[in-house]
């Protein structure tokens, strides 16, 4: 039920939103009543995907136009160096660099969504998640702050940042992070706790579901890190790490410029259970054909084993309608095989292995027929010497520093 109790300006939002959808329906009939004029067929086609595209994430964006909105003030602005951006994207020199934003010298809403759109005639602007200006919507800087385009540093003042709740083209709830500005009415806001608390007691079962109306200052600053770098994100299980990875895959495509394409993607899961778990999450975002796989089956592939499909017995068990008892032989089986018992074990049998192993008397003789024909020889008291260096070590550092006291 719609929360007008606790928010003075629900009516003014919810005009707001009437009007964003009517524009969103013309939009969606324009785009797909129209048909691509091209001379050629490359770009015909080329024009009809585009649409295609379009068609479709406008169609998401008329269920949930936009998830908060940010009113802010233009202080000035600084021209920059395009060199920085180029680095910063990774941009070659046949990509436009963007600065395609206007920030008004008064104070103007702006509003953040998963699908930029704009409608002068209506007053509907609908800012991408992952743009510049959106950071500072997710980063909840209030007062004097600044954001980066390509080619500009915008001084901005901020003066209220609304997280808004919509479920099928219906306005549920609305809370205000901090509300500075000169006229306004007096508003009971909830605590932000609560509208993170709401959005995950209705998340849909049986699929991961978007974040973008929840993401934290934290989560914000791994999705938008740097792109030159690795980045290993930790957490208990249930902590978000699958959803802040995938939006910081859709974060490194939508800002790419076109750099980064979908077959250069590649998304390992667990199991083929939990990628169909997370499956809707990039095409919701406009980021499509995206390959997700398991490790396994990318594995098999790689050395040619096509036609085998790998599967985990114990999940498909545990899924199945089996006999219970035969369910319980296969969850002590996992149960033992997670276990610190079985890793004590698995160092014993390593150890026994060692003890096992056959050291050459004579050595080793190594023969390369790349360096002309020479012959390399290590005597038997060389090899043991190494063998013994490390034995304490497990059985890969051992392994190494055998092969590196070898190479001396």
């Amino acid at each position: 039920m719609p929360r007008a109790d606790i928010h003075p300006e629900y009516d003014h939002e919810r005009e707001h939103l009437e009007r964003a959808l009517e524009a969103i329906r013309a939009e969606i009939e324009r785009v797909g009543s129209g048909s691509p004029f091209a001379s050629y067929m490359n770009a015909k086609i080329a024009l009809h995907d585009m649409a295609v595209r379009r068609y479709k994430s406008l169609n998401i964006a008329l269920e949930s136009p936009y998830v908060g909105r940010l009113d802010l003030k233009g202080n000035g602005y600084r021209s920059k160096p395009s060199a920085p951006a180029r680095e910063k994207f990774g941009l070659t020199e046949n990509v436009a660099l963007r600065d395609d934003i206007e920030v008004s010298d008064d104070v103007a809403a702006y509003y953040i969504g998963e699908v930029e759109f704009e409608n002068r005639a209506s007053g509907v602007t609908v800012i991408g998640w992952e743009t510049p200006l959106a950071n500072l919507f997710y980063e909840a800087i209030e007062g004097d702050a600044s954001f980066e385009t390509d080619t500009r540093t915008y001084r901005v003042t901020t003066h209220l940042k609304r997280n808004m709740t919509i479920k099928q083209r219906k306005l549920v709830n609305i809370t205000d992070d901090f509300d500075s500005r000169l006229v306004k009415p007096k508003i009971v806001t909830a605590k932000r706790d609560q509208a993170i608390l709401e959005s995950l007691a209705d998340r849909r079962a049986g699929y991961l579901d978007k974040i973008t109306g929840t993401i934290d200052r934290d989560q914000n600053r791994l999705i938008r890190a740097d792109r030159d770098q690795v980045l290993l994100i930790q957490g208990v299980a249930g902590s978000g790490k699958s959803i802040i990875a995938q939006y910081r895959l859709a974060y490194l495509y939508k800002t790419s410029r076109g750099q980064l394409r979908a077959e250069e993607c590649l998304i390992f899961g667990p199991s083929r259970l939990f990628l169909d778990y997370a499956s809707r999450v990039l095409p919701s975002l406009q980021v499509e054909d995206i390959r997700q796989t398991t490790f396994a089956d990318w594995a098999c592939e790689q050395i040619g084993l096509t036609k085998y499909r790998l599967d985990d017995a114990a999940l498909n068990m545990a899924l199945s309608s089996g006999k219970r008892d035969e369910k319980e032989r296969y969850r002590r089986a996992s149960q033992l095989k997670n276990s610190t018992r079985m890793g004590d074990l698995l160092k014993r049998y390593v150890a026994h292995r060692k003890k096992d192993i056959a050291l050459p008397p004579k050595g080793l003789s190594f023969k390369s027929d790349q360096i002309g024909n020479i012959t390399l020889s290590i005597n038997g008291a060389e090899v043991k010497s190494a063998f013994e260096t490390a034995t304490r070590e497990g059985h890969v550092e051992h392994r190494e520093r055998f092969v590196e006291v070898l190479h001396r």
